[in-house]
């Protein structure tokens, strides 16, 4: 009974154990990854289908009779296999290796590959086994992927520079818009300002947000409203820029004279560009040199009819002088005569 019940227990472990021979062939043979045992010197022992497959054989037989030298025959760079067992002697194992293989066609293609080094009592290398995995759509997505991570880095880098550019641009316009000791300003059709630099709103006496939607007639001086409409309404009808000058209003100072220069956007021609210049100093320097003028003319007027004046006193005192002289002539003659 022992012995019958020992015989059928060993029957069953058997079956077991066939069983997972069975089960790891299966697992083997039907693999989707390439898996292999190859030798020291470059061959290879054992394969399943999938590794033939990836090397382009149509069975594993053919695949371990073709090859003869792994080195040579399936890396397209000889010298990754003397890296890999270089890590493995180090490591022993290597996981995930990324390498550019050859078939037997001539044809490349990416792998990755993860080895274990199986060593006997003694410690020494009997044999590697290992599994390999086509991974080059993922290597041209990830190329893709870095291509366009260094063309965005490039995009971000130019875009940098326009940033920086556009700053110093900006700094620029502030100095020479702004800053300018000229006004400028931008109206629409109406005369509505619809921007300003600093100094025109220095000049009308108002910050720049306040004036911004102001009208810019409501800060011309009444007797020059005229002007400023007559050449307003002549801008847009002739296109053509307009200078004139005028006296203007301010919030802070009293009235002053600008030149005022006139012409449409060439972009939109319902938009104005309009600049002031202030030539208050000009203008008083300019009444002054007329008033000037103007008194010494009256100076030279009145000097001129003081000489007429003494002229005609001058000729008038001869005459009489004159006559004096030819009285007293004829005197002594008479007298002369009557002694004789």
């Amino acid at each position: 009974m022992n012995g019958y019940s020992d015989a059928f227990y060993d029957g069953v472990i058997i079956e077991k154990r066939r069983d997972i021979i069975n089960g790891y062939k299966s697992f083997f043979e039907n693999a989707a990854d390439g898996l292999f045992r190859s030798s020291l010197e470059g061959r290879f022992t054992l394969a399943n289908q999938s590794m033939a497959n990836l090397w382009g054989c149509d069975t594993p037989e053919e695949m371990m009779e073709s090859i003869t030298d792994i080195k040579t025959q399936c890396y397209f760079h000889p010298d990754d296999r003397q890296k890999i067992i270089n890590i493995i002697l180090k490591k022993g194992f290597v996981r995930d290796y990324a390498f550019l293989a050859k078939k037997q066609d001539g044809s490349t293609f990416w792998c990755q590959m993860s080895v274990i080094a199986v060593r006997d009592e003694e410690g020494n290398i009997k044999y590697f086994e290992g599994s390999n995995r086509d991974i080059t759509e993922r290597m041209k997505k990830e190329e893709e992927l870095n291509t366009h991570k260094i063309q965005l880095e490039m995009q971000n880098e130019e875009l940098q520079r326009s940033h920086e550019e556009l700053s110093q641009s900006q700094i620029r316009y502030f100095d020479l818009y702004d800053l300018a000791p000229i006004g400028y300003c931008t109206l629409d059709n109406k005369g509505k300002i619809i921007e300003s630099n600093l100094t025109t709103a220095t000049m009308l006496g108002m910050d720049r947000e306040s004036l911004i939607g102001n009208y810019i007639h409501t800060f011309i001086c009444k007797e020059y409203q005229d002007i400023y409409y007559i050449h307003h309404k002549k801008l847009f009808e002739t296109k053509e820029s307009q200078t004139y000058e005028m006296r203007v209003a301010s919030k802070k100072r009293n009235p002053f004279w600008v030149q005022v220069e006139s012409s449409l956007s060439q972009n939109n021609e319902q938009i104005m560009w309009f600049v002031m210049i202030d030539i208050t100093i000009q203008v008083e320097e300019h009444n002054k040199r007329v008033e000037a003028e103007n008194n010494l003319q009256n100076i030279y007027e009145e000097a001129r009819i003081r000489m007429e004046l003494i002229d005609s006193k001058a000729e008038e005192s001869m005459m009489k002088f004159n006559n004096s002289i030819l009285k007293s002539i004829q005197t002594m003659r008479e007298r002369r005569l009557e002694r004789a």
